[in-house]
C-alpha cells in the first residue's frame, strides 16, 4: 500500500512539474505580425542567464538569454551570434503599458500578460514556441511568445 501511494504521490509531482512546462495556444491571438514567426512552433525549454531586457514599444519585453553549458547550442543561428551577443530571444508579450506603438495595441487589447519580467543577471527557465523571427532587421531564433518563466537563481 506505502508503495502504491508513493508511485501516486510521484504521478502527481511529475504531472505538476510537466504542466509547467508547457505552450500556452492562447497567446497566439496576442502576438504582434505572427506572420513573421517562422517554424514548427515546437514548444521548448531552456537554461540560462539573462543577459539583456529591453521594454518594445508594441508592449512586450525582449530577452537575451545566454544558455547554460550543456543547453543544445543548435538552438542558435549565425544571427544570434552575430546580433545577439551569441544569445537565445526570449520575447514576453503584452507584458508592459502604455502601448506606444500604435499599429500593435490591436494585438494585445486588454490582455495583459503575467509571465514575470526577471533581472539581468537571474538564471532562469524559459519556455515557449521556438521560432524564427523573419522581420527583415532580425532573422535569429527566439522563445516567442515566453509561456513560463522561472526564475532558478536571483542575481
Amino acid at each position: 500500500m506505502r508503495k502504491i501511494f508513493s508511485l501516486i504521490v510521484f504521478v502527481i509531482i511529475c504531472e505538476s512539474a510537466f504542466s509547467q512546462l508547457s505552450c500556452d495556444p492562447a497567446l497566439w491571438p496576442h502576438v504582434y505580425k505572427p506572420e513573421r514567426l517562422q517554424g514548427d512552433k515546437k514548444c521548448t525549454t531552456v537554461k540560462g542567464t539573462v543577459r539583456s531586457v529591453k521594454s518594445d514599444p508594441d508592449g512586450s519585453y525582449t530577452l537575451q538569454i545566454k544558455l547554460d553549458p550543456g543547453q543544445p547550442l543548435a538552438l542558435l543561428n549565425d544571427k544570434n551570434l552575430s546580433l545577439q551577443n551569441s544569445c537565445l530571444v526570449a520575447v514576453i508579450i503584452c507584458g508592459h503599458r502604455p502601448i506606444a506603438q500604435p499599429d500593435a495595441l490591436k494585438s494585445c487589447g486588454v490582455y495583459e500578460n503575467r509571465v514575470k519580467v526577471p533581472a539581468i543577471g537571474d538564471h532562469v527557465q524559459v519556455t515557449g514556441s521556438y521560432v524564427t523571427d523573419t522581420d527583415p532587421d532580425h532573422g535569429w531564433n527566439v522563445i516567442y511568445p515566453v509561456s513560463d518563466l522561472m526564475e532558478l537563481q536571483k542575481h
